[in-house]
């Protein structure tokens, strides 16, 4: 196994839930079509060896991500979320098309010391965007992909609480920011998640 695919496997049962192979290549080689293909090459080959499970899906196509739709400190103004609901709701407008995407298996949770996702259908779009979400600090900020902490890995402190997509946790276990990709959210969930923040003292970043 090469570093790079040690990697994948990383991210796979630490960061995210699942990955694509444009999003792969993306990090690892290039988004042009011989980085695509090398990603995907890699990726089969990781399944074939029974370290990932390859899983035909549908998923609405990615959106650019470009920057955080609202970003929330203790001590300022809640946003208003009628309009905010509004906004990340109408971001929608292709329908779901076919797609390919790659989680780990319980060996490479186990090899790794990691989670094996539990992948809903109606989950995907949000997963692969959570993805687009990590591999972007993987590659513009490493520290804050370092102190990435997976909705998995919380939900053994949170039970029953509100689940943040994953949290920048220093090394010294302050949790420095909430980070959420805001799917088709209605207003109350915005709220919701908002109001767990604000109780945390926990700024946050709505995608």
């Amino acid at each position: 196994m090469t570093g790079r695919e040690q990697t994948i496997l990383e991210t796979l049962t630490h960061k995210v839930h699942l990955i694509a192979a444009l999003q792969a290549a993306r990090a690892w080689w290039s988004a042009a079509p011989p980085g695509v293909r090398s990603a995907e090459a890699a990726l089969r080959a990781l399944a074939d060896g029974g370290w990932l499970r390859r899983l035909p899906v549908k998923a609405e196509p990615e959106l650019p991500l470009e920057a955080p739709l609202f970003i929330w400190r203790p001590d300022e103004p809640a946003p208003n979320f009628g309009a905010l609901a509004h906004r990340v709701r109408s971001r929608w407008q292709q329908p779901a098309v076919q797609a390919v995407v790659y989680l780990a298996t319980p060996r490479a949770a186990a090899a790794l010391g990691g989670v094996v996702p539990s992948v809903k259908p109606q989950n995907v779009t949000h997963d692969l965007h959570v993805t687009t979400l990590y591999l972007r600090r993987l590659m513009t900020a490493p520290a804050d992909a370092g102190a990435w902490v997976l909705e998995d890995f919380l939900a053994e402190e949170r039970t029953d609480q509100v689940l943040p997509d994953a949290i920048l946790r220093d090394a010294d276990g302050r949790d420095r920011c909430a980070v959420e990709f805001a799917g088709k959210y209605p207003a109350e969930r915005l709220r919701r998640f908002h109001a767990d923040c604000v109780a945390r003292d926990l700024p946050y970043e709505l995608w």
